[in-house]
């Protein structure tokens, strides 16, 4: 498992260094409008942290022009983020081609532990389901 995060943690740099993006917290405008504004500069809802707190990421310059958008739609504040790239969004998309060629070289055993599944909360039961 270091060995899957460590790959994972070169390969995001990597696609961060491909296409340079990164992300920003958008305080007090709700999900639609600011989904309006990530479709029209080209970004992404990444994270709602909370009522009022979303994340949102893309590449810079489009990430500069979502900032300034959501201000004038009626954001309270947006800050930006001090990460290495656009994380939740297809820029990353050649860290995942890689994580995937790197899983398919390894086998998985069922679980002897319960493992709790991060995006869902549930029980992950099976080999295969660590992989999604």
């Amino acid at each position: 498992t270091v060995y899957l995060a460590r790959e994972r943690g070169r390969l995001m740099h990597e696609a961060g260094q491909i296409t340079p993006g990164g992300m920003a917290a958008i305080i007090g405008l709700d999900e639609p409008p600011l989904a309006e504004v990530c479709e029209q500069t080209g970004t992404r809802i990444a994270n709602i942290n909370c009522p009022g707190q979303i994340v949102i990421s893309g590449a810079e310059d489009n990430l500069n022009q979502a900032m300034d958008l959501a201000k004038a739609r009626g954001a309270y504040r947006t800050i930006p983020l001090q990460v290495s790239g656009a994380f939740h969004t297809p820029l990353m998309q050649s860290a995942v081609d890689g994580m995937a060629e790197i899983i398919a070289t390894l086998s998985f055993s069922e679980p002897a532990i319960p493992i709790i599944g991060n995006t869902t909360a549930q029980p992950l039961t099976t080999a295969e389901s660590k992989l999604r």
